[in-house]
């Protein structure tokens, strides 16, 4: 039912060659940054959803599945010849997770239906993935991912760490307590990760309909947005598994993944109130990336996306900004 209905609904413009070829090129480019950079690549390859989300969002399906299946089919033959093959499955989700963004934004979806539906297939798709690979596995699959954190990062301490640095038993007993935590937090960690890249992508998506002056998606403005008021239970459930020892990890991993949506809301007020104050663009950036780089400052910014949904700071100052 809804397939057909985005299939009832036109191109917004003609498909051209040269930025079908562009686009492609442009899917794989930054999927390779990913790879290849791992740190630093990820600011480039968080945005490999976003052609195929473009494609389909102006050309709608099938037209618009050129950009990501080509991109797939290119994919798989560079990472063949680069020897890297394995992580085709996770391009392949990427391309998927663009896909669905357009598809959901054309079909004229809330943005929190446009990220969060995607977001939550691919994570599942991803989970089912890594099951099939690791079945087979004698023993826990955490320990053993743990165990390799750990080899990893004794590895590089010996050989590019301090001279004066002595890896002695105790630090490494601390270094295999974190890595265990580390490892066992990653489903809410890649959960997180996902809304994360489904929401810069949604983001640039808009941000490219409104200069070519496409149909605009039922998205709000990210000045605008807030979390539905629904989604406070996710924290309030975690907050009770974590205090039981039993559940500890997945009330952890159910409030990672929800701290980065009260993360977007602290941020989306902060946004209202740079953008009230008439600053450029380039200085809503600088103070966002600034913000985004320091911990404590995230942890506040989280907290004032969860304070918000009680006290709805915008509307307080729309309401004092009319009396006046």
């Amino acid at each position: 039912m809804i397939a057909s209905t985005a299939l009832n609904i036109p191109p917004f413009g003609p498909v051209r060659k040269v930025q079908v070829l562009v686009w492609i090129c442009l899917s794989i480019l930054l999927f390779l940054f990913l790879i290849w950079f791992p740190i630093g690549g990820f600011v480039a390859g968080i945005f490999t959803p976003l052609p195929s989300s473009l494609a389909v969002y102006q050309w709608g399906l099938p037209l618009g599945l050129v950009v990501p299946l080509g991109s797939l089919l290119g994919g798989a033959l560079l990472l063949e010849i680069f020897g890297i093959a394995a992580t085709l499955p996770y391009m392949a989700l990427f391309l998927f997770m663009g896909s669905l963004i357009g598809f959901y934004g054309r079909l004229h979806r809330s943005i929190d239906a446009s990220v969060f539906i995607p977001a939550t297939l691919v994570f599942t798709v991803g989970a089912i993935v890594f099951w099939l690979k690791t079945r087979g596995i004698e023993g826990s699959v955490w320990d053993m991912m743990a165990q390799r954190v750990v080899k990893v990062v004794l590895t590089l301490a010996r050989e590019h760490g301090e001279k004066s640095i002595e890896i002695t038993p105790y630090l490494e007993e601390q270094i295999k307590n974190a890595a265990n935590l580390m490892v066992r937090l990653l489903p809410g960690l890649s959960f997180a990760s996902l809304l994360l890249a489904g929401t810069v992508n949604a983001l640039a998506t808009r941000r490219y309909i409104l200069k070519r002056q496409l149909p605009l998606p039922n998205w709000k403005e990210a000045n605008l947005w807030r979390s539905p008021e629904w989604f406070v239970w996710s924290v309030i459930v975690a907050g009770f598994l974590i205090l039981m020892s039993s559940s500890r990890m997945v009330g952890l991993n159910i409030l990672i993944a929800s701290g980065i949506v009260y993360l977007f809301q602290g941020l989306s007020v902060i946004l209202y109130f740079l953008t009230r104050w008439g600053l450029p663009p380039w200085a809503k950036a600088i103070i966002l990336f600034f913000t985004l780089t320091q911990q404590y400052l995230v942890l506040a910014v989280a907290f004032l996306g969860l304070f918000d949904v009680w006290f709805d700071i915008r509307r307080i100052m729309e309401t004092s900004k009319n009396k006046e």
